[in-house]
């Protein structure tokens, strides 16, 4: 028996119909193609990774953090993210229209994005980081420590308010404290921009405490 033409033992995935009719194979995927996919792609699951707290990945005793202290991050890193969520979309616009048009100029517009992008990222995960050290010492063995810090701080809060000759309420969310290496103490108030954040507005007022002697 004859041995059967060469294009017959191809994968059917790999052969496409010719002028005459004949299957002649596929032309492999442009590797091009695929990078310039993959810098969006990538990008993208960078935005999806940087994603809300929850109140519950803290532990349950009482001193994880308070459901206002969460919310009030979650709404810091939506602010951060806003502009990083539209330099993605770009990006991925950009890299579709360089796939279906390559050139140098479209290549160079993608990578130009996409290190923009990195940077926002870069930038966003700094805040996510701190606040995630932030929270999580409260599963550490300075909890209790922490929380009582808390307390003390809140009563300075109180003394201060119902001492002011009208009725205010104590801002929300209360002061935090958190252990950090270093000999002397130091408080960041509300409201003010700060070099951690990005130079966002700080949400709640946290002292760190050093834990050097």
């Amino acid at each position: 028996m004859a041995a059967a033409p060469a294009e017959a033992t191809r994968s059917p995935s790999t052969l496409r119909p010719a002028a005459d009719g004949r299957a002649v194979p596929s032309r492999p995927p442009s590797v091009l193609s695929a990078y310039l996919s993959g810098q969006s792609l990538n990008v993208r699951r960078h935005l999806e990774a940087l994603r809300d707290f929850r109140r519950d990945e803290f532990g349950t005793g009482i001193a994880r953090p308070s459901e206002g202290h969460i919310q009030a991050v979650n709404q810091l890193l939506a602010t951060l993210r806003r502009p990083l969520t539209r330099a993605v979309a770009q990006l991925e616009d950009v890299a579709g229209r360089a796939h279906r048009h390559p050139g140098p100029g479209a290549y160079a517009q993608v990578l130009d994005l996409k290190s923009r992008a990195h940077d926002r990222v870069r930038a966003i995960e700094k805040v996510w980081d701190f606040y995630f050290e932030l929270f999580g010492q409260r599963q550490s063995v300075y909890g209790e420590w922490l929380v009582a810090c808390d307390r003390i701080a809140l009563d300075c809060y109180q003394h201060v308010y119902m001492h002011l000759g009208s009725a205010r309420s104590i801002p929300a969310p209360p002061p935090f404290a958190y252990m950090r290496t270093g000999f002397s103490p130091a408080t960041y108030r509300r409201g003010i921009p700060l070099r951690k954040l990005g130079r966002q507005l700080n949400p709640f007022p946290w002292s760190n405490c050093p834990t050097t002697a």
